[in-house]
């Protein structure tokens, strides 16, 4: 079997190239003028492109006796070499892409996970306006004793029973 592709050449390749992207082309285009979702228009594709050359092979090796089946299946090798060649490509490309998506959504969502939490960290004053208009202004929030305080947990700075003396510097979270 080793001795097969020593004979294929490149001319062999081109045109189990040129079958295999003619099967997946035409598969898929019947199959989407019949209106086959896209699942099954994938699927007619690939079976189109891949059976041809494996029913080929099948006939002529069980039909012709052994060095004439070898050298007539060196067509249909060569398609299925091709066949198998173009979708481990694409999977690779498949692959890389929804690994470069992954990791530029990850930075994304940091940089919006950071700015919502810069946000969340943000008290909402409404200061009168020169002109009496009430306007929304974002100030940072004041600084404790233990760190930043949410305006969430602004209950836990408040002086209690428990704690009479709770350290607030600004005196809108005591309200």
């Amino acid at each position: 079997m080793s001795h097969i592709f020593i004979l294929l050449d490149w001319t062999l390749l081109a045109a189990g190239l040129a079958v295999t992207v003619a099967g997946f082309v035409f598969g898929a285009f019947f199959a989407w003028i019949t209106r086959l979702g896209r699942p099954q228009i994938i699927a007619v594709s690939l079976e189109t492109a891949m059976q041809n050359a494996n029913i080929a092979f099948v006939l002529l090796k069980t039909t012709l006796p052994t060095p004439y089946s070898d050298i007539a299946a060196l067509p249909a090798i060569a398609q299925i070499l091709m066949t198998t060649s173009i979708l481990f490509i694409f999977f690779f490309i498949i692959k890389i892409y929804r690994c470069v998506k992954n990791r530029s959504n990850k930075n994304k969502e940091k940089v919006e996970e950071e700015e919502e939490t810069t946000k969340s960290l943000m008290l909402r004053d409404y200061a009168d306006g020169s002109n009496g208009n009430a306007r929304k202004v974002e100030t940072p929030p004041p600084q404790y004793y233990g760190g930043q305080v949410t305006p969430e947990f602004s209950w836990a700075t408040r002086p209690s029973l428990i704690v009479p003396s709770s350290p607030t510097i600004d005196p809108r979270i005591i309200a």
